[in-house]
């Protein structure tokens, strides 16, 4: 249950979110800085992100009460304003975590590198550049390459400098191709 915010006196909080099965790390705070402050700002009592102390850590709490008693002596815009702020901050959160399509989703972004006439592209480098981008595992951008090579959209292979590579069966054609399997799949899923 979440009512409290901290300010950190010393030490070290590693402040992330899970992102399907993958941690993203938000952020890391030191002496004087706070976190746990939509606790205080949002209706919702449940943590929007987990913090863990990176090295012994002393903090100061700071309770919903007490929080509430400044903000009622501030300005009534004061009041409104952090409630919007929150309320934004809660709901950017919520779309960031959202499920999204996969498939679609990488096809997007491939089709925007080769539209930079990327020819090739390397294997390790985009699929950790995806997986990323997108909050995702490795194993599953993975996945979604081996499908699209499987559909005859990708090609992977090895470079003359050994490593493996992406290049597009039909770079012209990749995305209006990949929204027609992403449609197909779509419907075959319902």
């Amino acid at each position: 249950m979440a009512t409290e915010a901290y300010v950190l006196k010393e030490g070290e909080v590693e402040i992330s979110i899970r992102c399907g099965e993958s941690k993203l790390v938000l952020d890391t705070v030191g002496p004087g800085e706070v976190f746990g402050e939509m606790a205080l700002l949002l209706k919702d009592p449940h943590r929007t992100a987990t913090c863990v102390a990176l090295v012994d850590s002393t903090v100061v709490v700071l309770d919903k009460q007490l929080f509430r008693d400044c903000v009622s002596q501030a300005s009534p815009l004061v009041a409104t304003l952090l409630a919007a702020f929150s309320e934004r901050l809660r709901k950017t959160t919520e779309k960031l975590l959202a499920p999204r399509d996969l498939f679609l989703s990488t096809c997007e972004m491939l089709n925007l590198l080769a539209s930079q006439g990327l020819e090739e592209l390397s294997l390790e480098d985009t699929v950790r550049g995806l997986a990323k981008a997108l909050f995702v595992d490795e194993a599953r951008v993975r996945e979604t390459f081996e499908l699209l090579e499987s559909m005859c959209l990708l090609v992977v292979q090895e470079s003359q400098e050994q490593r493996k590579v992406i290049r597009f069966a039909e770079r012209k054609e990749f995305l209006a191709k990949a929204l027609r399997i992403s449609r197909l799949l779509g419907r075959i899923g319902k």
